[in-house]
């Protein structure tokens, strides 16, 4: 926790340094805002036209880094306040408070695991720690993938308005490019929430099913005096 607490401050500075790049383009807009108000030709308000909108666009890829930046500080956030919930509820199963070794119904812990991000299926087994593993992953993974989505709609308006002005033609590109980018990743993120949606469930079932083994599952010792022996004999109920 204290290395993701570190992250985070490292994160939130970032996050500052981003925002005064982006601040730095105000003065210049201001500037040749005022400079294509005062033009008394064409030929001067179009040179001007042209400056300003390249510095609007530049001012416009800064925000998207800013944003970037944003989310990764949220994202820390999110995976350490995740670790510190986590850690509560490994202290909770560790204290053997809560543990039973009555039987579970699988097809509970499964209905019950189906909801996704609360880990019920694990509260429902009395494995805490796991629920707090389900609760931490699946909802960053799901929280980092919606950031990413947002990200490709910033990249999008950004490529829309590189196409509706002329002298921003060129920043088409780069746009695309961002695109593409957010893109992998919030696919990549969905491919883990959907996995680890599914290994919740898996895991609740398996766990239900083990719950009770000690009453299932039982080791004696088997001694046979008449042939002098000693061995084990293990019983098994299905």
């Amino acid at each position: 926790e204290i290395v993701m607490g570190l992250v985070v401050l490292n994160r939130a500075k970032a996050v500052e340094l981003k925002q005064d790049e982006v601040d730095l383009w105000n003065r210049p807009i201001a500037i040749h805002r005022e400079l294509f108000e005062e033009a008394e030709d064409d030929t001067g308000r179009d040179e001007i036209k042209a400056t300003l909108n390249g510095y609007r666009m530049e001012k416009r890829l800064d925000q998207y880094e800013h944003q970037i930046a944003k989310y990764g500080l949220y994202h820390s956030a999110g995976w350490l306040t995740g670790s510190y919930l986590w850690n509560i509820m490994n202290a909770l199963q560790c204290s053997n408070y809560f543990s039973d070794n009555e039987p579970r119904v699988p097809a509970r812990a499964a209905l019950l695991s189906a909801i996704p991000a609360l880990g019920l299926g694990q509260l429902y087994n009395g494995s805490f720690t796991k629920a707090g593993m389900i609760w931490t992953i699946q909802t960053m993974l799901v929280y980092q993938a919606y950031n990413y989505n947002r990200l490709m709609s910033s990249a999008l308006e950004g490529r829309k308005e590189a196409q509706s002005t002329t002298e921003l033609n060129g920043y088409e590109a780069v746009w695309i490019g961002r695109y593409n980018e957010v893109f992998r990743k919030r696919n990549m993120f969905l491919w883990y929430a959907i996995f680890f949606y599914f290994y919740g469930i898996f895991d609740a079932t398996v766990d239900a099913h083990l719950h009770d083994y000690r009453h299932k599952i039982q080791l004696e010792p088997m001694i046979d005096a008449t042939v002098e022996t000693v061995g084990m004999k293990v019983r098994v109920d299905f």
